[in-house]
């Protein structure tokens, strides 16, 4: 699962009312074109008011990155992001949406600065604690990777928890955490009748925690895989050494 599945809400907006001001004045002005006027005035001048203000201006500008995010236009969606924490630096809800947007791209480095900018850590949701121990794994901070993929489990979700239990077991096996890495690999679904991509990875983690663990068998069965498939793949060319490979 690499994109967020986080629900964002829109931000209020000051002043929509005065719309209805200048609809009101011009029913008015039929019956007293003065106060008609006036209604109108009072409108122009609210609206004025609400146009300048910078928190009004991050909010319509955080709502239109939601629209045009709906639309499937990513890139504007930022622009409008970048101006909504122009206008209000505190804006933790447009600096959360550009992480999630920053993970959907894979730009790891900025969607986890970005999330934590926005308060990710205060928001009790699993879909961003999986992202946040995507986040942590790709940057390599493999401890801060299994605390949070560890706290969270997609039960009733197969295909989710297919992937929490893959990273959790990379992570622990980048961590040197063996164990934790071959208890969770081994609960992993995944079609190796082709070895690569994504097969050719989970085979070379897979076979390193059984190495480590002395379950020496399945080490040589599936670092075998990796080996006959990419003699140079990671560090496949350090257990050739140890291993007797077919």
């Amino acid at each position: 699962m690499e994109s967020n599945t986080y629900k964002l809400k829109l931000q209020k907006v000051k002043g929509t009312w005065t719309t209805y001001l200048f609809v009101v004045g011009i029913g008015a002005f039929f019956l007293d074109w003065r106060l008609g006027i006036a209604i109108v005035l009072v409108g122009v001048a609210f609206t004025i008011k609400f146009k300048n203000d910078p928190d009004n201006n991050s909010a319509l500008f955080y709502n239109y990155a939601l629209t045009l995010y709906s639309k499937g236009d990513a890139k504007k969606a930022k622009d409008a992001l970048n101006n909504a924490v122009y206008y209000r630096k505190d804006n933790k809800e447009a600096y959360f949406f550009l992480g999630c947007l920053y993970f959907d791209e894979k730009d790891y480095t900025n969607a986890l600065a970005y999330l934590k900018r926005g308060g990710v850590d205060k928001v009790k949701d699993p879909s961003l604690t999986y992202v946040l121990g995507r986040c942590y794994y790709h940057t390599e901070n493999y401890k801060e990777a299994i605390k949070y993929l560890t706290m969270i489990t997609y039960e009733g979700n197969e295909y989710l928890e297919n992937e929490r239990l893959t990273a959790l077991g990379y992570a622990a096996c980048e961590a040197e955490e063996y164990e934790l890495a071959y208890d969770s690999l081994s609960k992993v679904k995944i079609d190796l009748d082709e070895i690569k991509g994504d097969a050719l990875e989970y085979c070379y983690y897979y076979g390193e925690a059984c190495y480590y663990t002395d379950r020496d068998e399945e080490a040589k069965e599936y670092l075998g895989k990796v080996y006959e498939k990419d003699p140079y793949y990671k560090y496949i060319d350090v257990f050739s050494k140890e291993i007797e490979f077919n």
